[in-house]
């Protein structure tokens, strides 16, 4: 159609008068087709790249606890209820959760060969508990996450209890003290805290070497589970170190290449560009407080 049938065509449909108005509407009808046109083209040529892969995936609508073949069949399936996490393990067999207190191994054939009550085992008869993450270590032992109790533990595969230590908690809730934790390459802990919004990171004794708050940025927090939502409320983190730079040590204080530090600097420089000098203080004394404490 040529733009003199769309005016026409607009006019008459939306009785637009004047001439602004009318050039108005074609621009926003224009953009929504564009946006429009965009959407479809992303969805009918979305595929995978990169070497194919095997994914374990679970569906928290349907309940149920998959792995997807490389060619995108479904190779392997359970059902589950509620589930935070989930893994592979070396021997091909699946940890998972089948609730918020319990934890199963199944084999590939789907024969259960171990199995954690979290309700009932190591001191928790009769406490609130959930388990929203929990990880297969290279001794042996299962590291388990205990939100309600607020602690770490590992057992073995009778369940007994071999280590814990306690979780600082400044926001205690039995569904959200914890999300997302692992144990990491140097032995510590870290754990995302949903409720407090923040990750630490702990070492075998329990004692917080580090930790960060997530920001707000300025923001109003807004309640909510979809894109109205805003705070910062954590749910996972990872520990991941630049190509060629070494893991610190325990306690030690990050060189001058540490992500964090280095958006810091460049964060401060800029505002002080900006003749900001009070901002530019006030971030890097932001961020100190958030770099590893000296262990004592």
């Amino acid at each position: 159609m040529s733009e003199r049938g769309i005016r026409r065509f607009l006019k008459n449909k939306f009785a637009v008068g004047s001439s602004a108005m009318l050039t108005k509407l074609m621009r926003t009808c224009l953009c929504l087709l564009c946006s429009f046109a965009a959407s479809f083209a992303i969805t009918i040529n979305a595929e995978q790249t990169g070497k194919p892969r095997r994914l374990l995936a679970a569906d928290d609508s349907t309940h149920r606890l998959a792995i997807v073949a490389p060619d995108g069949s479904l190779e392997w399936e359970m059902p589950v209820g509620p589930i935070h996490d989930a893994s592979v393990l070396p021997n091909g067999n699946v940890l998972f959760q089948q609730s918020w207190t319990k934890i199963l191994e199944v084999t590939p054939d789907k024969q259960k060969v171990w199995e954690y009550e979290a309700a009932r085992m190591n001191g928790n008869e009769g406490k609130r508990v959930e388990i929203h993450a929990f990880q297969r270590l290279e001794n042996g032992l299962t590291m388990i996450v205990e939100s309600g109790p607020a602690r770490i533990i590992e057992v073995d595969k009778q369940g007994q209890l071999q280590h814990e230590i306690k979780l600082q908690v400044n926001h205690p809730s039995t569904h959200s003290d914890t999300r997302l934790a692992r144990k990491i390459a140097n032995g510590h802990y870290l754990v995302a805290h949903e409720s407090d919004g923040t990750v630490r990171e702990y070492d075998a004794a329990g004692q917080v070497v580090w930790e960060y708050e997530v920001p707000l940025f300025g923001k109003l927090r807004k309640d909510g589970h979809g894109p109205e939502a805003f705070g910062n409320s954590v749910f996972s983190a990872i520990r991941r170190h630049r190509r060629g730079q070494r893991p610190q040590r325990p306690g030690s204080h990050p060189a001058k290449g540490n992500c964090l530090e280095g958006r810091a600097e460049r964060s401060a420089r800029r505002d002080a560009r900006a003749g900001d000098p009070g901002r530019a203080a006030a971030q890097r004394q932001h961020v100190d407080r958030q770099l590893p404490r000296q262990s004592q």
